[in-house]
């Protein structure tokens, strides 16, 4: 059994005197059909691809949190709070959370 439509199903599913129920599940067989192409547009990026950006994203979040720690350390030593020294250190950010140790 094939899943695809054939024109004659297609324009069935156009007609406005259609019941509300073939006409949701018209509106759901295009839905799916849009998820399909869009799917086709990924089927080119392998693990290899996936592996390689995982790994940049572990890198990232390695410095990330050894800045942090830094950034602790640079409050404790100045017995000050970490908000304060992300202020003093990027003064162009208006919101820096909420960083209050």
């Amino acid at each position: 059994m094939s899943s695809a439509s054939t024109p004659q199903e297609k324009s069935q599913c156009k007609s406005e005197n259609d019941s509300p129920e073939l006409r949701d599940l018209c509106s759901v067989g295009e839905k799916l059909e849009n998820v399909g192409k869009e799917l086709t547009e990924y089927k080119d990026i392998t693990s290899k691809d996936v592996d390689y950006y995982l790994d940049l994203l572990h890198q990232y979040n390695e410095v990330k949190d050894t800045a942090q720690e830094l950034i602790g350390h640079m409050a404790r030593l100045r017995d000050t709070s970490t908000k304060q020294i992300y202020t003093e250190m990027f003064p162009e950010v208006d919101d820096v959370g909420d960083l209050d140790t």
